[in-house]
């Protein structure tokens, strides 16, 4: 992992609540988890959809929706479709289930978004500026507007080979107030205090960006 100059908290083991670790995100920070706290799927589970998964890849990855309980980005029908939707709705429901237990203070009343896997690395895949993640931006998510909520974001390495490597630029104040007037925003006022509201709009995702899942 890179932290590039954004800021990063290491959580350590976490066993119950963590206010420190809300407090670091409301800051803007990453919290990074040495070894992943929640119970991964079977191997052999990861590894057919490492495999197989590339093949029937209609999108940059497989996202299932809980609100509508859709799979969404992969061909296959049948027993393949099966496989990744059991995975990620298991996985989903362990993610969010530590989150609740580490975070209460951040997901009393969330809004819980896609669990999504990503099976092939974006480096090489010639995606458009607007859909590459190997370029400085701000993660928004296909959620529509968020209304002042913020988005919390859980991911997860499951390639056996590389690491997941993140370049941070800072949060968003940082770099507004650094590239703001060179993007033609020199006339929006941006107040220092952060982000309001208590409640995140929380994708409870794990995955792989940049790198194969």
């Amino acid at each position: 992992m890179n932290s590039g100059r954004g800021p990063v908290t290491e959580a350590g083991p976490v066993r119950g609540p963590r206010p420190d670790l809300a407090d670091a995100l409301e800051r803007g920070e990453i919290v990074f988890f040495p070894v992943c706290p929640v119970e991964l799927p079977p191997e052999e589970d990861l590894e057919r959809l490492r495999s197989e998964l590339p093949r029937q890849l209609r999108a940059k990855n497989v996202s299932y929706h809980p609100e509508s309980r859709r799979l969404r980005g992969v061909a296959s029908r049948g027993g393949l479709r099966d496989a990744v939707l059991d995975t990620l709705t298991a996985h989903g429901a362990r993610v969010r289930a530590f989150l609740r237990e580490c975070l209460p203070a951040l997901t009393e009343g969330w809004t819980v978004g896609t669990t999504s896997f990503r099976p092939i690395q974006e480096r090489g895949r010639g995606l458009s500026a607007h859909a590459s993640n190997e370029l400085i931006h701000f993660d928004a998510g296909a959620y529509g507007a968020t209304d002042g909520d913020r988005i919390l974001r859980f991911f997860v390495n499951v390639n056996p080979e590389e690491d997941r490597v993140w370049c941070s630029k800072g949060t968003f104040p940082d770099v507004f107030f650094r590239y703001g007037t060179g993007g033609g925003r020199g006339e929006l006022r941006l107040a220092r205090e952060g982000p309001r509201g208590p409640s995140p709009r929380a994708p409870a995702a794990g995955g792989r960006e940049g790198g194969a899942g």
